[in-house]
């Protein structure tokens, strides 16, 4: 293997080990217009967009010990290397894909040790994210609690209301 090949390789191992996961596209009628601007809304999630060939990007999944399926052929394979939550990343994709009348396919993926095939990684961008489930759950745990006080406000202004009528009718 040539000295050039062995550093890509070592990169694309790297990049894998130091990843949270990854998701593989195969991308179609891709300008360098939209290269960039998929690059600019992936940096905004910690994630990379790189254009790799299978045979290496395969090859680095081996010696990263990584197991996974070789999707057929030769050529170029689009890999999204998200180094922070994963989903956000596959979030990015598809919301990309579908402002760009969908120019990348989801082949596959790996997110957290687990590998997905291509309409898993989709359904998981579905998905909502780690954010929007906590500001739900925090609104379910709100929403009882604002309820009691409202019964709390609600009982009290009864109880002064009923004295105030009391001392009213006293005065008369």
């Amino acid at each position: 293997m040539k000295e050039e090949k062995k550093l890509l390789l070592r990169e694309v191992e790297e990049k894998i080990t130091a990843s949270q996961g990854f998701i593989l596209l195969r991308y179609l009628g891709f300008t360098a217009a939209h290269s960039r601007s998929f690059r600019n809304n992936l940096s905004g999630v910690s994630a990379e967009f790189e254009v790799l060939k299978k045979k290496i990007f395969f090859k680095a999944l081996e010696t990263s010990g990584v197991e996974m399926d070789p999707e057929g052929g030769e050529g170029h394979l689009g890999v999204v290397f998200a180094y922070g939550d994963p989903v956000s990343a596959a979030k990015q994709v598809l919301d990309f894909n579908k402002q760009h009348n969908d120019s990348l396919v989801f082949l596959a993926g790996r997110i957290d040790n687990a590998s997905l095939s291509g309409r898993e990684v989709e359904a998981v961008a579905k998905l909502p994210s780690m954010k929007e489930l906590r500001q739900q759950v925090v609104g379910l745990i709100a929403a009882p609690m604002s309820q009691v006080a409202g019964i709390m406000n609600s009982v009290l202004s009864g109880v002064i209301s009923c004295v105030d009528q009391k001392a009213e009718k006293t005065q008369e």
